[in-house]
């Protein structure tokens, strides 16, 4: 169990991310549900929300993925179920059947990936993908479809899904590939952001410092 008092984000990302890398190291089971007590700077709680969602995402790499599939087929959802079955990593699956569901499932639940049928009864995949995106979620979402129509794949590339799947050539090892690449891009691309972030806090803090300097050089005693 870790306690951390949150005084930056973007200190904390860094020290989050160097406890991520030693539990990964010493391949260390960690209880997902308690593994933080957040003791918040009340200016940053926005962004430090975001670091610990981060920071449980790398955890539940090395602990169990959460997945929803939103499919409306029955018979189309036993099948991704099955194959992700076969994956050999801890995963731990929700679906929903149409749109209405799935905004529903991820209103209460934190997941790592979805699969995402491109025609729902009460909406599409595109606008699912769009509505995620601008929420700012970045997790991977991988588009489902039997309509191999190569503009919907382009659409949806566009609207920020991380790869795009025909039904019909469908099987286990393409949709645990296309999982693993959308989560390995998806670490590496938050790890980026994690360096930038912290760059652009070290340029402040040098800028402060300087700033008070000047001031105090130029303040007679």
């Amino acid at each position: 169990h870790v306690t951390l008092p949150l005084t930056h984000p973007t200190n904390t990302c860094a020290s989050l991310l160097r406890l991520y890398f030693i539990f990964k190291k010493k391949a260390v089971r960690i209880d997902l549900e308690n593994v933080l007590t957040i003791e918040p700077d009340s200016r940053y709680s926005i962004r430090v929300d975001q670091t610990v969602i981060k920071f449980r995402f790398k955890l539940a790499m090395l602990n169990q993925l959460r997945i929803l599939i939103v499919d409306d087929n029955e018979v189309d959802r036993i099948a991704v179920r099955r194959f992700l079955r076969t994956s050999e990593m801890a995963i731990e699956i929700t679906e929903a059947a149409d749109y209405q569901e799935a905004k529903e499932k991820m209103s209460n639940n934190l997941f790592d990936c979805m699969f995402i049928d491109y025609l729902l009864p009460d909406g599409d995949g595109l606008t699912l993908v769009r509505e995620i995106r601008q929420q700012g979620l970045k997790i991977p979402l991988i588009v489902l479809t039997g309509h191999g129509d190569e503009g919907i794949a382009v659409d949806m590339m566009k609207a920020g899904a991380s790869d795009y799947l025909s039904k019909f050539r469908l099987s286990a090892s393409r949709l645990n590939q296309a999982m693993r690449n959308a989560l390995r891009i998806y670490e590496a691309e938050e790890e980026v952001a994690i360096a930038k972030q912290e760059k652009e806090q070290l340029a402040r803090q040098k800028e402060d410092f300087v700033s008070r300097m000047t001031h105090d050089l130029r303040t007679p005693l």
